[in-house]
């Protein structure tokens, strides 16, 4: 598991093109069932896709991507139908059952292995965070209200 925090700003790099090296600039993910579409990077000073696919391995010290010619521009800029930057999500209020206010999405855990989101880290407040963790929320456990709030339907675990 990794966070998309962790992710941003690693190195991009290509077997077939040891001196070229890029940074991820963000994620893009597909909603609503949540498969990371791939990374936002930038190459020339313009904005380019590299899809997460078989040939892109992801872990805590950069992407590995087996060429160069994975990278490609998107019709339509970056971002397709259905597709979204994380960072949209972050600060969005969570709530439990009953309507009390549990925190406000902080960042979303990764799993490397499915290319999806696993769970969503919750902070509760910076002295809160400091003093017990963040709160991880299964994917399973939320559900998405129309008013753009997240409702928690079952507990969590601290980090």
């Amino acid at each position: 598991m990794i966070t998309r925090w962790h992710l941003i700003n690693l190195p991009v790099r290509f077997r077939d093109r040891q001196n070229i090296r890029l940074r991820v600039e963000n994620l893009l993910i597909s909603w609503p069932e949540p498969v990371v579409a791939g990374f936002a990077v930038r190459r020339h000073g313009r904005a380019v896709f590299l899809p997460w696919s078989p040939g892109v391995v992801v872990s805590p010290y950069g992407v590995i991507a087996d060429s160069i010619h994975l990278l490609c521009r998107r019709q339509g800029g970056v971002l397709r139908s259905g597709e979204e930057p994380v960072l949209r999500w972050r600060g969005t209020p969570v709530d439990d059952g009953g309507g009390q206010s549990v925190g406000f999405v902080r960042d979303l855990v990764l799993d490397e292995m499915r290319r999806r989101v696993a769970a969503l880290m919750v902070s509760r407040g910076l002295l809160h965070d400091v003093w017990s963790g963040a709160l991880l929320v299964s994917w399973e456990e939320v559900q998405f209200l129309a008013d753009g709030r997240i409702k928690w339907v079952r507990g969590g675990q601290t980090s």
